[in-house]
């Protein structure tokens, strides 16, 4: 009870501490988030990247080359960026420092 009581707590100072432009910037980067997930879908289905595709067939298979794998890259990237300029001002800096790590860590072992 006591974490819930603290993350509803610290939740709550994290929105406070928000602009109306730091929200529209956060669900921007949501929904560039969740276009991951679609686009590559999409162009995989569409034989951007082979000609005979599999169905039903699971994210990580989709992405594994071609347009799609570039696609998803590159949308994954705008998304993080897009939560990282936001966050930025209103996190604790080693919050911060994890999250430049994991955008950090992507871009390495998955390139």
């Amino acid at each position: 009870m006591k974490l819930i009581k603290f993350l509803k707590k610290e939740g709550y100072k994290f929105r406070s501490r928000l602009s109306p432009s730091d929200v529209a910037q956060i669900r921007k980067a949501r929904d560039y988030f969740h276009l991951t997930s679609l686009i590559p879908l999409i162009l995989y289905y569409l034989k951007t990247s082979e000609e005979r595709t599999k169905f039903p067939a699971t994210i990580s298979f989709t992405i594994r080359k071609g347009i799609p794998r570039a696609a998803h890259h590159v949308l994954w990237y705008v998304s993080t960026c897009n939560d990282l300029i936001c966050s930025c001002k209103v996190i604790l800096k080693h919050v911060f420092t994890y999250m430049q790590t994991v955008k950090a860590f992507g871009l390495v072992f998955d390139v």
